[in-house]
């Protein structure tokens, strides 16, 4: 009252100085506030966001560009590197649908869990697909099924104690007969293993039931349980393993030999583009 009753009697310059300098401090505030919301903006969009979206948009762009590049396999037998195998032996898990049980891959992509398996795995469609750790049921997410290849990729989305490999990589499919891979899957003991094999022509009938595919002929046996589990060829460029494909069958009279699904070409971009769409899935 008295604050109005002072401004009452100011003239009307003076009135109009202290609405000014009320507006001027209005006007400081604002952008000092603005300032502070626009720099919380930027620190969460360099932070948060661009960690997310960068890594998959280089990675797609360059996929979609140039794809994967070529390698040059070993055909015979060689040392391979142990490290590698020890952690690719990590990322070896069952995979459980609410019948039946396959082989897959666990692997690092862009600080992310996927998954690859055999899609008859979930004959059923029913999209329930787990691993169990610890005791624990760990969901999957299907991210995308490739019925032309059997093959069914998946977003693991919590529980990131999960063991797993991070020297997984890609290579494009041998286009020659005879040459050298290796195979890791469940087998019958419920433990991984590392079996060797050729891609070759088997004295046997082999359906290839699926458009993507190519036979190999193995120093052991496959069992029940063995679906989804990668197949691995030596590139010699850089000594490392790449999967070239998953088993997606075998032959039920003579069970060393198998049927491999190669990698779709699309399925690095398809990662990519999920990751682009999933910006707030679970990190490490």
């Amino acid at each position: 009252m008295n604050t109005q009753n002072h401004e009452q009697r100011l003239s009307p310059a003076a009135l109009a100085a202290l609405a000014e300098q009320k507006r001027k401090q209005q006007a400081s505030t604002n952008r000092t506030l603005k300032m502070v919301l626009g720099t919380t903006l930027a620190l969460f969009l360099l932070l948060v966001i661009a960690p997310r979206i960068v890594p998959p948009l280089f990675s797609y762009l360059k996929s979609a560009l140039w794809g994967l590049p070529e390698s040059s396999y070993a055909q015979n037998s060689f040392w391979i590197d142990q490290e590698q195998v020890l952690d690719l032996y990590r990322g070896i898990h069952p995979v459980y649908t609410n019948d039946s049980m396959g082989s897959g891959v666990v692997f690092e992509y862009h600080r992310n869990l996927f998954v690859l398996t055999a899609n008859h795995v979930d004959s059923s469609k029913s999209g329930n697909l787990f691993l169990l750790n610890q005791g624990r049921i760990v969901p999957l997410k299907v991210v995308k099924r490739y019925y032309g290849y059997d093959l069914i990729l998946l977003h693991l989305m919590s529980f990131h104690d999960v063991e797993h490999t991070t020297s997984f990589e890609f290579g494009t499919t041998p286009d020659e007969m005879n040459f050298f891979i290796y195979y890791m899957g469940y087998g019958g003991d419920g433990h991984p293993k590392l079996i060797g094999a050729k891609i070759s022509e088997p004295d046997v009938d082999v359906t290839l039931t699926e458009e993507n595919a190519f036979i190999i002929v193995a120093n052991d046996i496959f069992m029940p349980g063995n679906s989804g589990g990668p197949v691995f060829a030596l590139d010699l460029r850089d000594d490392r393993l790449k999967c070239v494909g998953l088993v997606v069958g075998m032959n039920t009279l003579v069970q060393n030999v198998g049927v491999v699904t190669t990698i779709p070409p699309s399925l690095i971009r398809d990662m990519d583009v999920f990751l682009l769409t999933h910006p707030f899935r679970n990190y490490f």
